[in-house]
């Protein structure tokens, strides 16, 4: 009896366990890294990103089709901010739902933000005039969904270690079903709306800005990609329609590998060179006039664009010391990475008004491929900052 005991204690108190119960107070067990209820948080998440990011990614089929004037008239910058507004709300709102789910209320969050989704896209069908798609798709769908989003990335670091940044690519690559979905650890007191800490902390500073100029020219390319090769006679009206699901399908495969990669050698080592070649490939976009190089650009952008919607939470993860502050952290970064969504969207759109040429095109891609070169020179700035000129290692 007393042999068995001290095998208890000996287990209890081992040095890995008390490591992880000092970095981590409120979560008395260990990280599992895996098991049958660890990924079906990432199901969940998959699903819950397909409702949240995957209607932004998809904005380009609706620019188009609001372009061409059959539901209401209006300019392609002011059709971009209903776009622009329901990222920006998702993002921004979140600064909100952060705390939330760190309070312990992911159900209430799930359910809140289904209804918001489903309800907008009904009220979005009865639409006929601008305001009112505004209203319905830019505000309702934004608000549901920005109560989905935060809780689609905090989840997953309770259930991974070794894996999250796997993890939180393959939740990415997809994303709502709520049923499954549950709180690893419940927190031992409530949180801030604002962690002031994050204030001063450099590289929270650094990776958020880079984020939000990033941003900015990704959404320039996601809105703009379609009605480019509609109005500048590449691509016919139905090829058009499917260059934005072509790029979205490639970047199932820019979410996943990528932050399988980053398990092994570090998020922002994959991120930096990955924003860097982002920006050439915008750059190219000016030489693509026709299909087969359009199609095999949307490719290539959507291979590399998916670590902006990827590897930002695992980055987060592994630059906040106190794991118990996830949610908060990244809610704050999304509330300022939305600003950068809503400059990239009506900021293109301001460059090509109302009746694009091809010099106002070439205009818009230059906005956008500078943007992603300055976020990923800021990334490599934040990865020497933090490791130093050491390339092997795994930051």
């Amino acid at each position: 009896m007393d042999n068995t005991a001290a095998l208890i204690h000996k287990r209890a108190t081992s040095p890995k366990e008390k490591r992880l119960q000092r970095e981590h107070p409120e979560q008395t067990d260990t990280i599992s890294d895996g098991g049958v209820l660890a990924w079906m948080q990432v199901f969940g998440s998959w699903i819950l990103f397909f409702n949240t990011f995957g209607l932004i990614n998809t904005f380009g089929v609706y620019q188009t089709f609001y372009a061409s004037g059959q539901l209401f008239k209006a300019s392609s910058s002011d059709i971009s901010w209903i776009g622009s507004i329901q990222a920006l709300t998702i993002l921004f709102v979140g600064a909100l739902t952060g705390p939330v789910y760190d309070a312990g209320y992911l159900r209430a969050l799930l359910v809140v933000g289904s209804f918001g989704v489903v309800f907008g896209h009904m009220m979005l069908s009865l639409c006929h005039e601008y305001w009112q798609v505004l209203l319905a798709q830019g505000i309702t769908v934004g608000l549901g969904a920005s109560c989905l989003f935060i809780p689609g990335i905090a989840v997953l670091p309770g259930y991974f270690s070794r894996h999250i940044g796997l993890a939180v690519g393959l939740a990415v690559s997809g994303s709502s079903f709520v049923a499954c979905m549950r709180m690893r650890t419940r927190p031992s007191s409530h949180r801030a709306l604002i962690d002031t800490s994050a204030f001063t902390d450099l590289s929270f500073i650094m990776f958020t800005a880079a984020c939000v100029i990033g941003y900015c020219g990704l959404y320039v390319t996601i809105f703009y990609v379609s009605f480019y090769g509609e109005s500048e006679r590449i691509l016919s009206e139905r090829m058009a329609f499917y260059i934005v699901p072509i790029l979205n399908a490639a970047s199932i495969l820019g979410r996943t590998v990528p932050n399988w990669l980053s398990d092994h050698f570090g998020p922002l080592n994959i991120m930096a060179p990955s924003a860097i070649i982002m920006g050439v490939l915008t750059f190219c976009f000016i030489a693509a006039d026709y299909s087969a190089a359009l199609i095999a650009l949307a490719v290539l952008y959507g291979l590399f664009s998916g670590v902006y919607l990827s590897l930002p939470g695992v980055v987060m993860v592994s630059i906040t010391k106190d794991k118990s502050r996830i949610g908060t952290r990244i809610g704050m970064a999304f509330c300022f990475i939305g600003l950068g969504i809503l400059a990239g969207g009506p900021g293109g759109g301001g460059i090509l008004g109302s009746n694009p040429s091809s010099s106002d095109w070439e205009r818009t891609w230059i906005y956008a491929g500078v943007c992603a070169l300055v976020s990923g020179t800021i990334l490599f700035g934040l990865r020497f900052y933090r490791g130093g000129r050491h390339l092997m290692l795994k930051i």
